[in-house]
């Protein structure tokens, strides 16, 4: 064939390949939309679960195609939008079902968590999730390899998370990149992720890796960041209520995980929080200041092993927690809770232990050297309604608590217990709180506890009045005496306790008073406890000698018959406390010194007991009262107890010698030894008055009144020249025996001891028209002086002689001289302290 015929029947065919080729390209070009829109779109919407979508396709070509305002959902309620879609590929990967690279930016996914669970909206997880696992059923020689679409390399950027939780709305930032990983002679290209996801909450960088094996079902996850803000997180801490983040951490750790089943092989991470406060309701932790980073003061780690056994422990260095109002502190806290799947499922074990605890409240401050706390529980949520699924024991050593008002140490308390399910109650919580060898000591009041133990059962929530506890105090001491012991019982009454108990005395036979009280938190702030105690009558059978109760009272002896009721309150401004006394038939009597007070009768209300404070205007009375010669009646005082060292006599008075006297208002303080009051007499019995002074026998009519002014002056009672006068114009008769003290050491023979005689004779019958007693002390002496107006009422055996100057005794034969009238001045000199023994009697007082 020539030459030209080859050339030309070539060049045909080189055209008719070319326009084969070329219409073949034209097809191809012309089909790779259509096959994109109306198959492939379709098919991956289709096996992801997507019911509505729409695409804007940009442009399409033979290595590439942009696709814009990408919508899977309906218009309103979108799952996800794109802005953008750029797909890179060649044509021979695209009809294998290949796409080298994916790159998505401008995304809003919309998701929530409602009912339990959390939802992508209108897209099925469940059948994303097949499609995936489909996926690594299919090897490189497998027919089937065409039907499964693969991605080379997934890009996401500019992407926002939308998420919805009980009304309120979230936006997290993120990017996302998944490529192939590196892959070995056993493992297809494909089966083997790798991840890196980037989170953007509040402008802050967390980077989270990831790597993920398809055949396998396991994802290797690590993740690591530095100094991240945690006030940042203000919008996710609002999903809580009550709950405030500040200060700043770093985060690192990794996990190993199954995603289908879903099941956490292993996993470890640790928060290291600086300069931290975290706040939720009436719970707040606090770091102190510490911008050194290699030191952070709260840290907690969680470790996993096997899917089976997991750990959370921590530390808190320089930590305040602060709980309903108590300010906690401890150095350092150091806590440990645990899980083991193995003895049974979802069993977790957790032990806290915390040295040198301080917490400080609005009623005292409570310091423990050691404290614990440990138990286990159950997490399943399969477990049937009764069940157990919690246990705690907490322990405390050596508990030291200080308020205003007292200092209680507890060598051990504790409170163990479990928790548990019970029909349409959430959570039930039965313990026993115990305490042990418990103190308390009140040094202001002087008073002290000791050996005080028992247990309390409890229960919350709660609001009926639970099973009964058990308490004991071995002893209770007031002002170094030994009051007896207690016993009783407590329970739970809603929020707080209810008690009763009684107090056997141990300072009078068979004496005990029986209590009742109660106990609770008023408020997150406040809290409140009351005792009400009562003893009936109690009548003492023999004498008690008050020396046991008081050393200087030894010797005087008590009988009678008493009764009290009182209350104690006590709350965070303090104890109040009030007493009601009555005392029926009572005598108080020193016998060696001849001194009683017969028929005692009171009614005392103390408002404050331990201050020993009364209300004004209270009342003594007794029928009779003897000291040494004196005899007193009908006493009647009126007086407040103002504390225990003042002693405030309002009014006071007692019959005396057939007339009465009255005290003035004073005071009168233990540690003051000086005193001056006055005694004010109307109408005593002037014979009276000299019999009981011990002075002279005496008889007659006739009263005096007036005023007594004495002083106490270092345990002496002096008298300041005090005067009786009788009532002008009424006159009386006075008629004195045994009157030789009168002339006692004078000369017989004298002429004073002839006036001193007549004297004496005139004063065993004389009527008088006016009469004045004067009494002031001389040394340890009372000077009784008696001056008269009158005349004898019978002639007087004594005569008058000029030679000597006065008169003269005569002889019983001889008539002697009637006295028309005669004033007589005489003087009587009375050892008080042997008549009235006051100095004993002030010694008791004070």
């Amino acid at each position: 064939m020539p030459l030209k015929h080859k050339l030309l029947g070539l060049g045909f065919s080189f055209l008719f390949v070319f326009l084969i080729l070329f219409c073949m390209l034209t097809c191809l070009y012309f089909y790779i939309p259509t096959y994109i829109e109306s198959k492939l779109i379709p098919e991956i919407a289709n096996k992801s679960g997507v019911q509505f979508y729409s695409c804007d396709v940009r442009r399409i070509g033979f290595f590439g195609t942009d696709l814009g305002s990408v919508r899977i959902g309906n218009d309103k309620n979108p799952a996800l939008s794109i802005a953008s879609v750029q797909i890179d590929y060649s044509p021979g990967e695209l009809f294998k079902k290949k796409i080298k690279k994916v790159m998505l930016s401008g995304i809003e996914l919309f998701c929530e968590y409602k009912n339990q669970e959390f939802r992508i909206r209108q897209l099925d997880l469940n059948i994303l999730f097949a499609q995936l696992q489909s996926s690594k059923k299919t090897v490189p020689s497998s027919t089937d390899s065409l039907q499964t679409l693969s991605i080379g390399r997934l890009e996401i950027r500019n992407a926002v998370v939308v998420f919805e939780y009980k009304g309120k709305t979230l936006r997290l930032p993120i990017e996302l990149e998944i490529f192939p990983g590196k892959t070995d002679r056993n493992t297809w290209r494909g089966e083997v992720l790798e991840c890196i996801l980037k989170l953007y909450p509040g402008g802050q960088k967390i980077v989270f890796e990831a790597n993920i094996h398809m055949k396998k079902e396991q994802v290797l996850l690590g993740f690591d960041t530095t100094s991240i803000h945690l006030g940042r997180f203000a919008d996710f801490a609002n999903l809580i209520p009550g709950l405030i983040l500040s200060g700043e951490a770093d985060i690192n750790g990794q996990a190993s995980f199954q995603f289908r089943p879903f099941k956490i092989s292993s996993a470890s991470a640790c928060f290291k929080f600086i300069n931290t406060e975290i706040a939720y309701n009436n719970f707040k932790l606090q770091t102190l200041q510490n911008t050194q980073k290699g030191k952070h003061p709260f840290k907690i780690e969680i470790n996993g092993r096997g899917g089976k056994e997991w750990e959370i422990s921590g530390t808190a260095r320089n930590c305040k927690f602060r709980v309903n109002g108590l300010d906690i502190g401890s150095n350092p806290p150091i806590f440990t809770v645990s899980g083991n799947g193995e003895h049974a499922k979802d069993f977790a074990t957790y032990n806290v232990l915390a040295p040198d605890v301080k917490v400080n409240s609005i009623f005292g401050t409570i310091k423990i050297p050691s404290i614990s706390l440990k138990g286990n529980t159950r997490l399943s949520k399969s477990m049937k309604k009764g069940r157990e699924f919690a246990t705690f024991e907490l322990k405390a050593r050596d508990t030291d608590l200080v308020t205003a008002w007292a200092n209680t140490k507890i060598p051990m308390v504790s409170l163990t217990g479990k928790l548990w399910e019970e029909k349409q109650q959430v959570l039930q919580v039965d313990g026993v709180f115990k305490f042990e060898d418990t103190g308390i000591t009140d040094s202001k009041r002087k008073t002290k506890i000791d050996g005080m133990c028992g247990f309390i059962p409890l229960k919350w929530p709660f609001k009926g009045t639970g099973k009964k506890g058990k308490y004991s105090v071995n002893r209770l001491q007031w002002r170094n005496r030994d009051l007896g012991s207690i016993t009783g019982t407590v329970q739970q009454k809603g929020s707080g306790l209810v008690f009763k108990g009684v107090h056997i005395s141990n300072l009078l036979p068979d004496l005990s008073i029986n209590f009742t009280g109660k106990a609770g938190m008023l408020s997150s702030n406040d809290y409140g406890a009351g005792i009400h105690f009562e003893l009936k009558d109690y009548k003492i059978v023999s004498d008690i000698d008050l020396g046991q109760f008081v050393p200087s009272a030894n010797g005087v002896t008590f009988n009678g018959e008493f009764g009290l009721n009182g209350d104690l309150t006590f709350d965070n401004t303090g104890i109040k406390s009030s007493l009601n006394a009555h005392l029926n038939n009572a005598t108080l009597m020193l016998k060696e010194k001849e001194a009683a007070i017969h028929g005692i009768q009171t009614s005392l209300f103390l408002t404050d007991l331990f201050q020993m404070r009364s209300a004004p205007e209270q009342k003594l009375c007794f029928e009779k009262a003897l000291f040494g010669e004196l005899n007193i009646h009908d006493g009647t005082i009126e007086f407040q107890i103002e504390s225990g060292r003042s002693f405030f006599l309002e009014k006071g008075g007692f019959g005396w010698c057939d007339g009465n006297v009255y005290v003035q208002t004073m005071r009168i303080y233990p540690k003051i030894t000086d005193y001056n009051l006055v005694l004010y007499c109307d109408r005593l019995k002037l014979a009276m008055i000299l019999e009981q002074f011990g002075a002279v026998n005496a008889e007659g009519q006739g009263t005096v009144s007036g005023r007594l002014p004495i002083r106490i002056h270092n345990d002496k009672i002096l008298f300041k020249d005090g005067f009786l006068f009788s009532t002008p114009g009424e006159g009386g008769t006075i008629r004195l025996t045994g009157t030789e003290i009168l002339t006692a050491g004078i000369p017989a023979n004298t002429p004073q001891y002839a006036q001193i005689e007549l004297a004496r004779e005139a004063l065993k019958d004389y009527d008088y028209d006016w009469a004045k007693l004067n009494l002031m002390t001389e040394g340890e002496n009372v000077l009784l002086r008696l001056q008269f107006d009158g005349k004898p009422t019978r002639p007087l055996p004594f005569v008058y002689k000029k030679e000597i100057g006065g008169f003269a005794r005569v002889e019983p034969d001889i008539k002697g001289s009637v006295f028309q009238g005669i004033s007589l001045d005489v003087n009587f000199k009375v050892p008080l302290n042997k008549i009235l023994h006051y100095k004993d009697l002030l010694d008791m007082i004070q």
